[in-house]
């Protein structure tokens, strides 16, 4: 129903309620959680974020294996991003990337450090999510997630920015740039964009050392991540294109990054990046999923991934990634 985009979204929410009361009545435990688990992404593909949030924490508890426990984890991290609870979505974010590791899976866990940046950036801590931002390169350089690595260096030039570090914001977004030539134009141009916004940044500090300038048309991010909502209630009304291949957590190109890559801002309500992040939301098989968070990466946010036993997916704003599965997926 979701993917073919011919019913209206109250339709959908019978199906997914009738889903949730038809499993209330079972008995197998650990089946459960991974029908929890897919309510919640069905839910972030509608918006609805907060029933999203309501799953995966009915889903969590019944999930005991940790690479399945950290998909969970992840997905409400890239629900909270969405809702521009990022504190929460920091503690999720951690416990996931946490888990991954302990478990060997450095894809996801590449794609958890993505998103708890973001959480970190919108949270205006932008040291600490530079250097989530490293980690979250570096596991991708390990597991050869591309699309992970060139979101981290976009991440880490929006970080170094707001730092006032614009030769540091160059080089990682000229990395950026070099890494995504088989992404969309949308990505291309909005780096190009913040490449140069970078430039006359750093140019009208050197020019004026006393005055700090804030540049012009800076644009937003998509990523590892992800891009969150403005509000809680704007998450859930927002146009799909919210939630793009950077899901959840790729989504975390963040949003707010986006909007103002070069300087300082105060941290607000987020949407999920294409994390994003991300979101971005993000977050399925052995490759990187196909979705856009977050990092529950529906639209532009996060990305759907699951436990090591099952396919990495991200869900896309029109499942532009691949058709939701059964089984433990994340939201990229």
């Amino acid at each position: 129903m979701l993917k073919s985009g011919r019913h209206r979204v109250g339709e959908v929410v019978q199906v997914l309620e009738k889903s949730q009361r038809l499993a209330e009545r079972s008995t197998e435990r650990g089946l459960l959680g991974h029908l929890y688990n897919d309510l919640g992404l069905g839910y972030c593909q509608l918006r609805l974020f907060p029933l999203a949030v309501e799953a995966f924490l009915q889903a969590l508890p019944l999930c005991w294996v940790p690479g399945e426990q950290a998909t969970v984890l992840r997905n409400l991290g890239m629900a909270h991003n969405a809702l521009g609870n990022y504190q929460e979505a920091q503690e999720f974010h951690q416990k996931a990337a946490d888990l991954h590791g302990s478990v060997g899976q450095r894809w996801e866990q590449g794609r958890s450090f993505g998103s708890l940046a973001f959480a970190l950036s919108q949270l205006g801590d932008h040291k600490a999510a530079r250097d989530n931002y490293l980690h979250a390169l570096q596991a991708a350089r390990d597991s050869g997630d591309m699309k992970g690595q060139w979101q981290a260096c976009e991440g880490l030039g929006a970080a170094a920015a707001r730092l006032g570090q614009y030769d540091q914001a160059l080089k990682y977004y000229k990395e950026a740039l070099a890494q995504c030539q088989k992404e969309p134009d949308s990505v291309r141009e909005r780096l190009v964009a913040k490449l140069a916004d970078t430039v006359r940044t750093h140019l009208a500090q050197t020019s004026a050392p006393g005055r700090l300038q804030a540049p012009g048309g800076a644009s937003q991010v998509e990523g590892t991540p992800a891009k969150a909502g403005s509000s809680a209630a704007g998450a859930q009304h927002r146009s799909s294109s919210g939630w793009e291949d950077e899901e959840f957590e790729e989504g975390h190109q963040e949003k707010k990054e986006e909007r103002s890559a070069n300087v300082p801002m105060r941290p607000g309500p987020g949407r999920l990046e294409r994390p994003g992040p991300r979101a971005h939301f993000p977050f399925v098989g052995r490759g990187p999923p196909r979705a856009e968070y977050p990092s529950i990466l529906v639209p532009n946010g996060p990305q759907v991934n699951r436990s090591s036993k099952w396919p990495r997916e991200s869900l896309s704003r029109s499942c532009q990634r691949r058709p939701m599965e059964s089984g433990i997926c994340t939201i990229v």
